[in-house]
């Protein structure tokens, strides 16, 4: 029976869903794969699968615990906390470059002469009462209220811009070669894709029962099919080369939709997708960097730290970069930065883990035999001899 304190897996799954669409604006058609890129996300979609049998496979070493407390199991105080460490500064990072993300999204569409502070007023504490207050279970259960309103809005774009849609736009199939084709996959698979490694935390409040590749790979899965709607919808309406001159190639490809002069500018239903999904990533970031400084400073209660953790990723995000030309190439450089947190890492804790694991079943002393059991006659017989 799942313990009524756990977290179901279901919300795990649709807050894993709903982080893909806060990149789903960034992602656009700018990778190299052009015409190809929604398949690029179909193969990364594909090749991500493994990645979380990684993933499942850590969490499974000790079941019903969170992936920063099998750090400490298997590399000890000292090497767990440098562990745990390294991705609390991942998380810091992530959520300080969705909160510029969101922020340049808002002041180039919508607030040009709104300063960036003004914004994060309102944002950052939302997300910190939301996390010291609620915590996992208030986080996931508006992921999993929000999903489906997310899903409805993709969907209905896609219907609404049917007539808008050329498919000569994404034609010839595998026209960009494989080379790029490849490259277009590893950039994809990373971003948004590989960034459910900071969702493994959350499994120490998740019931042992549950099992973390179903949990997982139906949130990527669900989430991933949804940005190839997005995606191949923004081809199919402006094409790839156009698609690469847009920031937020989403919003454009919207934007061009309309039926008759009932409906129009439906593209400000691209920024509720953005700020929804957005809100549940950083939140994700905040709680699992909370979960990382309570470990590495031993303390109980790590909501408390959810305020400090929402102020360093809002005052972070103001250094990443000078300008929004910058921003869209450093976004550029965040595969290669996530991979050592999405797999090498992950990778030398199942590795470390198992050894541990079997140096301890090694050790552990056999289970003495028990000693042979003697029938009614048998005893009779015996004190018969031992009287004699």
């Amino acid at each position: 029976m799942v313990n009524s304190k756990k977290v179901p897996g279901s919300r795990i799954s649709a807050l894993v869903a709903l982080q893909l669409f806060s990149s789903s604006l960034v992602i656009g058609s700018g990778s190299e794969a052009r015409q190809d890129s929604w398949l690029a996300l179909v193969f990364a979609l594909a090749a991500s699968l493994p990645l979380l049998w990684l993933y499942a496979a850590v969490l499974r070493l000790f079941p019903g615990k969170g992936f920063f407390d099998i750090a400490l199991e298997t590399f000890g105080r000292v090497g767990g906390k440098i562990f745990i460490a390294l991705y609390f500064f991942y998380a810091v990072f992530m959520g300080a470059m969705v909160i510029r993300i969101a922020d340049d999204f808002i002041q180039l569409v919508n607030l040009p002469q709104s300063p960036e502070v003004a914004l994060l007023l309102f944002s950052a504490p939302l997300v910190a009462l939301q996390i010291r207050f609620g915590g996992l279970k208030d986080l996931s259960s508006c992921a999993k209220f929000l999903l489906p309103i997310v899903l409805i809005f993709v969907g209905s774009m896609f219907a609404l811009g049917l007539r808008f849609m050329d498919v000569g736009n994404i034609q010839p199939v595998f026209g960009s070669g494989a080379k790029n084709l490849s490259q277009g996959t590893f950039r994809m698979m990373s971003v948004p894709l590989g960034d459910a490694v900071l969702s493994l935390a959350f499994f120490g409040e998740v019931s042992p029962t549950e099992k973390p590749f179903r949990i997982l790979a139906g949130g990527i899965l669900l989430g991933g099919n949804m940005l190839v709607l997005g995606l191949l919808r923004n081809q199919l309406i402006l094409g790839a080369p156009v698609c690469d001159n847009y920031i937020y190639a989403s919003y454009d490809a919207v934007g061009v939709i309309n039926v008759g002069e009932f409906i129009t500018r439906i593209s400000v239903f691209i920024g509720v997708n953005l700020i929804l999904a957005s809100m549940a990533r950083i939140g994700t970031c905040v709680y699992t960097a909370t979960l990382g400084i309570s470990q590495i400073l031993g303390l109980k209660e790590s909501r408390r730290l959810a305020a400090p953790c929402t102020l360093l990723m809002a005052a972070a995000s103001f250094t990443l970069y000078d300008n929004l030309l910058a921003g869209t190439e450093a976004i550029q450089c965040l595969p290669l930065f996530g991979v050592p947190f999405q797999f090498l890492l992950p990778l030398l804790l199942l590795v470390c883990g198992k050894i541990k694991k079997s140096r301890k079943r090694r050790a552990s002393p056999a289970p003495s035999a028990a000693p042979p059991s003697f029938s009614e006659k048998e005893r009779e017989g015996a004190d018969f001899f031992r009287t004699v």
